[in-house]
């Protein structure tokens, strides 16, 4: 009877052998997964141009992820942003990156598709001409400062997949009129509505189970603010024009 170590060392050769064998073969597949890996990560990339004051950014092939950059002014059209005024963000592209259009400061008008899931943070951030944006129904999610300093933006709806407001996300939104939370967000983090000195009404839905101590509603001058009695004297309200607990 073979003794153990023999097996392995038959094992060894035979499995040895086959590499020999196939050497060639196990080389070419290497060499085609080296080439094809970088590939889709291309192919999954969306493309840009800007035309005539046009950003518009698309899909290669049937969907593309936007790139999160780490630092402001890293995206690849930001040397072309005074000349930017409307972006245009076609079916396929799954989400907005962080940092995508901070400090666009002359758009006026974004076209988000329905594939798109989340808005990064500080996506829009400073982009001071804009007026009002529509975020698509698959949103789930607004990142932090997503649109902080939008000073012209007036009116935005959040969708009802929403989940959760980042932190600051329409921190200093100054001409900020109206806005809708839906009963699918949970959580409201620090800042969120800090500075918005024109919103006029927000109710805050009894799905809201919890709200940052911090900043929230600071210098919000012209609210009448509806928030579940739960949160009654856990929260600085003091800036409100009015509070109403329900």
């Amino acid at each position: 009877m073979e003794s153990y170590s023999e097996q392995n060392d038959i094992h060894a050769q035979s499995v040895g052998g086959w590499l020999v064998k196939n050497e060639k073969k196990i080389y070419i597949f290497l060499v085609i997964v080296a080439l094809l890996f970088p590939l889709g990560i291309f192919l999954r990339t969306p493309k840009w141009e800007v035309q005539n004051g046009v950003l518009t950014i698309s899909p290669r092939l049937f969907h593309a992820k936007m790139k999160d950059y780490k630092d402001f002014g890293d995206a690849p059209w930001y040397p072309q942003k005074e000349t930017i005024r409307a972006i245009v963000i076609k079916n396929g592209v799954k989400n907005i990156g962080r940092l995508a259009f901070d400090g666009c400061d002359n758009v006026t008008s974004v076209s988000i598709p329905n594939s798109v899931t989340s808005i990064g943070w500080s996506a829009f951030c400073v982009c001071e001409s804009l007026t009002s944006i529509d975020i698509p129904q698959n949103v789930t999610n607004i990142g932090g400062c997503a649109f902080a300093g939008c000073k012209e933006l007036q009116s935005i709806s959040i969708p009802n997949n929403v989940t959760s407001i980042g932190e600051r996300a329409f921190n200093y939104c100054l001409r900020l009129t109206s806005l809708t939370i839906p009963s699918s967000v949970t959580c409201i983090e620090e800042g969120t509505f800090c500075g918005c000195r024109s919103l006029a009404s927000l109710t805050i839905p009894n799905s809201v189970k919890k709200i940052s101590e911090y900043e929230v509603f600071t210098e919000c001058y012209s609210l009448s603010l509806r928030i579940p009695k739960r949160f009654r004297g856990k929260l600085d309200l003091s800036d409100c024009k009015s509070v109403t607990y329900y």
